[in-house]
């Protein structure tokens, strides 16, 4: 399976989108700014990822 993921970050949290690839959601939630949390989040679908989208901000750096 493909899965595409969509972060939109803020300071406290970040909101996580992941669809596959027709579009249909796989999950929706939000985890901690912060790396390890992100990485947590995203490792039941790490093996599917193939494009992170990263939202552009003062956050995205």
């Amino acid at each position: 399976m493909t899965a595409f993921a969509a972060l939109d970050v803020s300071k406290g949290s970040t909101s996580i989108h992941i669809v596959d690839e027709k579009g249909a959601r796989l999950w929706r939630g939000k985890a901690p700014t912060d790396p390890e949390a992100l990485a947590m989040a995203l490792s039941p679908y790490s093996k599917d990822l193939t494009l992170v989208g990263l939202e552009t901000g003062c956050w995205a750096t």
